[in-house]
């Protein structure tokens, strides 16, 4: 393998993550994470208004923040999942979804 190279990707289809291979090992991108919603928004409201936008069903997990002005949630999902939910169309303004990635 190239040195050079910085990564090859790696799809998945029977697990929940694709794989980045980098040159100091793997990275998983096992879901998303949706930030700067208001803090007083619940994981049942982040699965409801996915299942409405999406119709895909999900659990939401809360992650700690650093401030409490705002509420972060992972939501674990496959590759074809991640493509719907990651779309900013589905989301409010000013709402930040990006890939979760596993160490």
């Amino acid at each position: 393998m190239n040195k050079k190279t910085i990564f090859f990707i790696l799809f998945c289809d029977q697990t929940f993550c694709n794989k980045y291979y980098y040159s100091n090992g793997y990275k998983y991108i096992s879901g998303i994470m949706v930030t700067r919603l208001t803090p007083h928004t619940t994981a049942a409201n982040v699965a409801v208004h996915v299942y409405k936008e999406t119709g895909v069903t999900v659990r939401p997990e809360k992650m700690p923040t650093k401030h409490s002005n705002y509420a972060s949630y992972y939501i674990r999902c496959n590759a074809y999942n991640r493509k719907k939910l990651i779309c900013p169309e589905n989301w409010p303004r000013d709402v930040l979804v990006k890939p979760f990635y596993d160490k």
